[in-house]
């Protein structure tokens, strides 16, 4: 049993204080851009693009993707999830992504093809400042390498992808009005059901969401912890006493930030775990070490959406299994 899996599986069932669970490949939000494989974790709070690769020659074709118009107005407004790209939700339980292939990556300096597209990203410690995003294309499974999809029932069907990492590019995305958002979160008050909430806005109104749930974060959690408290004490004292905007879910000891304005965030691995190497081995005397993270890095942005060279930023704030 590695580390990774040790950590995954004690914050299945301790109050979710360590990393989220789920796939690496769906969940990890502070991997730096490194090449396929690595496990290596970086600050949540740093960017670091990495050295952009040459442009793919060959790739599938890609069809028109299944979208709503990109959102426009300064307001958060509900959305049919029946409408939305299939993309604004990250693959679950072992399945691959779903929709069109991305069309090829347009050199670094010009406009995205209309299309979807994959993307790295860490949030700036500024929010007032643009987003650095590691853009790769979505693939047909079928034509990329083994293990490249995380389902391993092949035959793969046309719409299953995995993300080619063989060729990607960098992309600044400003979080102002000319940008739209189409964000997932998770309503605390459904018992039974669907609680995914889907919502749009502008860039603007994701910086303020942004940095709203960044300083509650740091007024609940950091800042107990770097007074000395015991982080998992301070998770059990908050499921218990909410504060802050944070409140207990209905059927699971976790926690959701409810903002002013826009969907719930749910927090997976309130306090990461900072010291994990990923060795095959389980090493005796290695002792996990947590140190707070921040609000906004439980707010995922796996993929963009083009249309009519409109970026529509993904986010993904719900649970993740």
């Amino acid at each position: 049993m590695s580390h990774r899996l040790a950590v995954i599986i004690l914050t299945c069932t301790v109050a979710l204080t360590a990393a989220a669970c789920g796939s690496d490949q769906q969940t990890s939000t502070s991997d730096t851009v490194t090449s396929a494989g690595s496990s290596t974790t970086a600050p949540p709070t740093t960017v670091r693009p990495s050295t952009t690769a040459p442009l793919a020659t060959t790739t599938s074709t890609a069809s028109a993707p299944t979208t709503v118009a990109a959102p426009a107005g300064s307001a958060w407004s509900p959305v049919d999830r029946q409408t939305v790209d299939p993309k604004v939700f990250p693959p679950c339980c072992a399945d691959t992504w779903h929709g069109a292939a991305s069309p090829p990556l347009a050199p670094e300096g010009e406009q995205l093809v209309d299309g979807d597209y994959a993307v790295t990203m860490h949030w700036p410690d500024d929010l007032s400042q643009p987003l650095q995003l590691e853009v790769t294309r979505f693939e047909q499974c079928e034509l990329l390498p083994e293990f490249a999809c995380e389902s391993q029932q092949e035959p793969y069907q046309a719409d299953q992808l995995g993300v080619d990492v063989s060729a990607s590019r960098l992309l600044s995305v400003p979080l102002d009005d000319t940008v739209g958002v189409v964000m997932v979160g998770w309503d605390p008050t459904v018992v039974d059901g669907d609680a995914l909430v889907v919502e749009q806005a502008t860039g603007t109104e994701l910086a303020a969401l942004a940095n709203e749930v960044d300083g509650a974060y740091d007024v609940v959690f950091a800042s107990r912890f770097l007074a000395g408290e015991d982080p998992d004490a301070i998770v059990t004292d908050v499921v218990a006493n909410p504060t802050g905007g944070f409140v207990p879910t209905t059927w699971m000891e976790t926690l959701v930030f409810v903002p002013t304005t826009g969907p719930p965030i749910m927090l997976q691995g309130i306090f990461p775990v900072v010291n994990d190497t990923g060795a095959s081995e389980p090493d005796a005397n290695w002792v996990p070490l947590r140190e707070p993270g921040r609000g906004a890095d439980h707010m995922w942005i796996k993929s963009i959406q083009v249309v009519d060279g409109q970026i529509t930023l993904h986010v993904y704030a719900g649970y993740v299994p």
